[in-house]
């Protein structure tokens, strides 16, 4: 629903799953009635009579493609990017609520739907005047609005508020489930409850924590006895996923366990229960986002791990990049094919993470941040560094597929540094 104020109480009961439970709830009523009373107030509809041979919208079936919602909504890393860049340059953060996510929009066509029973949107906007700045992130019906301007971001929420029904909720504190808090030098984000949650969910929660994630000499396998619930594991599974958005440190195990949601074994469902016994003892951990001395300067990391699994023999390989002092983007992913040396494994990896810092690129020269010198990309392969920058070996490589070339082109023309970095740094650095 688009009101927090009601939404936190609505999260205390259980949700429902259809109208006709949602209608004996004087809570959830109340929401409706607010979400209707916004889309009426924007003239989002005009009532008609039912025209004949008109196909008439709201065919959804509850439990088929009744949750199916679809929204251009921000991405996390750029949440990160631009958090990074207020707290460097200490800009307040605001947090607004959008009543519904139907914006204003001007269709070029009828479109016909039912009323809603028991009653008669979207990315990254950025706003530049002068040489004030106003950023503001858009996910469906939340909004956080930040700038070096406190009157302007004044007026902007005053004009927001004059177009769409809209709420204006306090400092950031609370943002798509991600619990915001100052600190004395910068800004922590951490998903406390939502942990707490997943720990209540498995039967954890009064668990004895565990400080390490998983064994280094296991490589998860697909033999083994069949998990007799996998409803469950993959429950576990999903909800994991969310929670690496605040903890990078979970990110590759939990890409390790993800790889059998097909058919998960008692020896899968182990390793769950461990990352979970792990996370009950970083629960209070997170993100912290400080004043950068260099708030502008793209660092990265790659590394892989050659051939790591036991059933495809296909490495895995991840990144951490950094914007001055703060981490905003992290990845693990298995690669596709398998790679025939430790040279093309790492190649490879570092082909994506150069991919992922190109795209930050991009977005930080949307943003009017100017980079004052061209990313760092550190690996700890030699052989990798030297096959970037080296158009000779290429004769050595001509078994890597040619779209991964990009990367010595983007070296060639200053676009990106890479260098060598030994493994003990990369770890203690990440």
């Amino acid at each position: 629903m688009g009101s927090s104020g009601l939404l936190s109480a609505l999260l205390i009961s259980t949700k429902p799953k259809e109208f006709k439970s949602a209608a004996k709830n004087p809570t959830w009523l109340a929401a409706m009635d607010e979400e209707v009373r916004a889309l009426q107030n924007n003239r989002t509809w005009i009532l008609v009579h039912r025209p004949t041979n008109t196909n008439i919208g709201y065919t959804e079936i509850p439990g088929l493609d009744y949750t199916d919602t679809f929204s251009l909504v921000v991405k996390a890393t750029t949440v990160w990017v631009v958090l990074s860049l207020a707290v460097t340059n200490k800009w307040p953060l605001h947090q607004l609520d959008v009543k519904n996510a139907f914006l204003n929009g001007i269709l070029t066509e009828n479109v016909y739907m039912e009323q809603p029973p028991g009653r008669a949107d979207t990315s990254l906007f950025d706003f530049h005047q002068h040489s004030n700045t106003i950023y503001m992130l858009l996910y469906v019906d939340d909004i956080i609005i930040t700038g070096n301007n406190s009157a302007l971001i004044t007026m902007f929420t005053r004009e927001l508020h004059s177009e769409f029904a809209t709420k204006y909720l306090a400092p950031l504190n609370y943002f798509l489930g991600l619990e915001a808090s100052p600190t004395t030098d910068g800004l922590f984000i951490s998903q406390l409850k939502y942990a707490r949650d997943i720990l209540t969910h498995a039967q954890l929660l009064d668990s004895k924590p565990i400080l390490t994630l998983m064994v280094i000499s296991q490589h998860l396998s697909a033999e083994s006895s069949l998990f007799p619930d996998p409803t469950f594991y993959r429950s576990l599974i999903g909800v994991l996923q969310y929670l690496t958005i605040t903890h990078p440190d979970i990110t590759h195990a939990v890409n390790s366990i993800s790889q059998y949601l097909h058919a998960p074994n008692e020896d899968h469902f182990l390793v769950v229960k461990r990352i979970l016994c792990y996370v009950k003892g970083i629960i209070h951990f997170g993100l912290i986002f400080r004043p950068s001395a260099t708030p502008a300067t793209l660092v990265a990391y790659s590394n892989a791990d050659w051939a790591g699994c036991p059933d495809t023999c296909h490495s895995t390989s991840g990144y951490s990049i950094y914007l001055g002092d703060n981490l905003i983007s992290w990845s693990v992913k298995k690669q596709p094919t398998v790679s025939r040396s430790s040279c093309e494994f790492e190649y490879r990896a570092l082909a994506h993470t150069a991919a992922e810092i190109i795209w930050l690129t991009h977005l930080l020269t949307y943003l009017h941040v100017p980079l004052p010198q061209p990313p760092l990309l550190l690996c700890d392969n030699k052989s990798t560094i030297f096959l970037s920058s080296n158009p000779v070996s290429y004769k050595r490589s001509k078994h890597i597929e040619l779209g991964y070339h990009f990367l010595r082109e983007l070296i060639v023309v200053d676009k990106l540094y890479t260098h060598y970095v030994p493994s003990h740094l990369q770890i203690a650095d990440i």
